[in-house]
């Protein structure tokens, strides 16, 4: 990711029930309308100095909603000069309504001159997505 809204591909499920979740694109499709409830974690490798804002949302078809931020200058408690950061891991939760087909999905955004790797590997467990129906 760079300084523009990047799509979080999540390509593993361990359950999916009603097969909602789309792993080729990283996007969930309500089935029924309802509140529903997000949670996500990701990992971001090797995060060059130049990264100056680290940012989570969930995309929904109606909204945008922040709900992760990190200024990596806290990350780095003064350090000078500044280090690459080896990783740092960034999530978010957020419940919210939706309407039988819209859609949600998570993005990231790294904001400055830098760009970062993201750690997507499902097997480790430290990049990942869920979601369900509350009400």
């Amino acid at each position: 990711p760079s300084s523009t809204w990047t799509d979080i591909v999540f390509t593993g499920e361990i359950f999916d029930i009603g097969s909602d979740f789309n792993t080729s694109n990283g996007i969930f499709t309500a089935p029924v309308t309802g509140y529903y409830h997000f949670d996500w974690q990701v990992r971001f490798n090797n995060i060059p100095s130049g990264a100056q804002y680290i940012w989570t949302v969930l995309q929904t078809t109606d909204d945008q909603i922040l709900a992760g931020l990190t200024r990596t200058s806290d990350l780095l408690l003064g350090q000078d000069p500044v280090p690459t950061i080896d990783y740092w891991q960034k999530g978010g939760s957020v419940t919210c309504l939706l309407a039988a087909g819209d859609t949600a999905k998570v993005q990231v955004r790294v904001n400055g001159d830098a760009t970062v790797d993201l750690d997507g590997a499902s097997s480790n467990f430290q990049t990942w997505f869920s979601g369900y129906l509350t009400v």
